[in-house]
């Protein structure tokens, strides 16, 4: 599918799922008519400030932490997107980096966020080894999990971090994937990065087939060690 057309398709999806909530009881949580449940933001939610408390160093990553109102673009983001989802296809996110140094990985930290589901109310995050030039093994896999559907796209700040002790080489490529499980119908989505809307770097999208490489503007994240 052409990234134009993805990007109607996750328009309207926010489009039709504001206009749904406009005049809710509660105007966090709506019921579509086919039943599915949507957790979404609105003018009256308070944005979380950002406070990740790592003590590592950082050893890549685009957060604008100098910028506590826009620590990455809460409006735009990537779909992470389940098998079973109600948008009728399957989408898994990655981007690349490069370590200069021989590094020990304690922490990855992403901006990502709910939208809808069912089901489902969890994504998975892993860091990956490079294969040819995309994402290969995973190295490490944790559970990223939306607890009443929160935090929820679009919005700005809040972040999800996960530890680990994964070693990794200096300039040699990894990947940090956004995907999901087999059975998962959840559409969530990982933010874009603000700190640099010029440079493009290396992105990579699955849909149920295999990994297209391309370059563009990438998700926001930070990988953290020593």
């Amino acid at each position: 599918m052409k990234r134009t057309m993805k990007s109607a398709l996750l328009l309207g999806a926010l489009l039709a799922m504001a206009t749904y909530a406009v005049g809710a009881s509660n105007p966090q949580i709506v019921r579509l008519p086919n039943g599915a449940v949507q957790f979404v933001a609105t003018t009256q939610s308070t944005p979380t400030p950002y406070d990740d408390n790592s003590s590592e160093p950082l050893i890549y990553g685009n957060l604008a932490t100098k910028d506590p109102k826009g620590l990455y673009w809460g409006w735009g983001f990537y779909g992470v997107v389940g098998p079973k989802s109600q948008m009728g296809f399957e989408e898994w996110d990655a981007t690349a980096f490069t370590p200069t140094a021989n590094a020990t990985v304690t922490k990855v930290t992403v901006a990502v966020g709910y939208v809808n589901s069912t089901n489902t109310f969890d994504i998975l995050m892993s860091l990956n080894a490079d294969k040819n030039g995309a994402p290969g093994k995973a190295l490490k896999t944790w559970k990223i999990t939306f607890p009443n559907g929160q935090p929820a796209e679009p919005g700005c700040c809040t972040v999800k971090s996960k530890e680990g002790s994964i070693q990794v080489s200096a300039n040699t490529q990894y990947w940090i994937v956004m995907s999901t499980e087999s059975d998962s119908d959840i559409f969530a989505g990982w933010n874009l990065n603000d700190s640099d809307e010029i440079d493009t770097g290396p992105v990579a999208e699955y849909f149920g087939q295999q990994w297209n490489v391309f370059s563009t503007q990438v998700p926001a994240f930070a990988v953290y060690g020593h």
